[in-house]
């Protein structure tokens, strides 16, 4: 439980963060307990993380502020590893370097520019830009889907974030390039000879060449793989019944040939 002089301060300090943010930073305490903050930061231009969206927590001692908090980020970025306190000269790891006049607002300035420095301590990474820049692509979708406590901390960001990542699936289906299917026009041209498939060989020489189907044609995929295959277990059924009835086939065969002959003799 927070001293009073800790809860004080933080109110203040949560005041003050509303009023003037940091730039690409915002943090509030949690409702349940003001000594455990959420920060969010968003990755500045010209950076590895432009775009990013990365969650974390500050988590402060019940005599604050003449201890320092341990620091966390949750959200992937490859630069911290997710969920593991932070040695920096800011956090728990290093109370004697802390300042009492250092704020929230001093401390998650501190971690971002750490952050898109390249030193490296307890709970740091290393990884290449490249690979931040996909985390940073893929964090707002991230902490909507895999991050249950952004939801609830923040919930104008989550539902800005799950519009963000219906639009970035419609995006990527619009624009995949086509893929071969089997049949004239595609999946739905299959399912279109499904019948000829059923009956004989006129179907599937009718879908037997290449053709390019889009994501509209998708849904007749299913019935299109059904017919085919109930064609391939009646054609399998009717040569596995031949072969195994072989020597009977034979038997029938030499019959109607002395019939035919006995026909023939009795007729002239």
């Amino acid at each position: 439980m927070a001293t009073r002089a800790a809860n004080k301060r933080l109110a203040r300090e949560y005041k003050h963060m509303q009023e003037s943010p940091p730039p690409f930073i915002t943090a509030h305490p949690s409702e349940k307990n003001i000594l455990i903050w959420h920060y969010l930061i968003t990755g500045p231009p010209s950076t590895p993380y432009e775009g990013g969206q990365y969650h974390g927590t500050l988590t402060f001692p019940a005599d604050y502020p003449y201890k320092p908090p341990a620091i966390r980020m949750i959200t992937p970025s490859g630069r911290f590893q997710t969920n593991t306190r932070l040695c920096l000269s800011i956090s728990d790891y290093h109370p004697k370097t802390w300042n009492p006049a250092w704020s929230v607002s001093t401390i998650l300035t501190g971690l971002l520019s750490f952050m898109t420095s390249d030193e490296l301590t307890t709970g740091a990474l290393r990884s290449t830009n490249e690979e931040k820049a996909k985390l940073a692509e893929l964090s707002r979708e991230w902490n909507v889907r895999q991050n249950r406590k952004f939801v609830e901390e923040f919930p104008t960001e989550a539902a800005e974030n799950e519009a963000y990542a219906i639009e970035r699936i419609r995006n990527a289906r619009s624009s995949a390039p086509p893929v071969a299917a089997v049949g004239n026009g595609g999946v739905a041209a299959v399912a279109a000879h499904a019948d000829g498939v059923l009956n004989g060989s006129n179907g599937m020489r009718s879908g037997g060449q290449l053709g390019m189907f889009d994501t509209s044609a998708l849904g007749t995929g299913k019935s299109a793989a059904n017919g085919i295959g109930a064609g391939t277990k009646r054609v399998a059924a009717k040569e596995s019944w031949i072969g195994t009835h072989k020597t009977l086939c034979a038997v029938l065969v030499v019959l109607v040939c002395v019939i035919a002959n006995r026909v023939a003799s009795s007729s002239t």
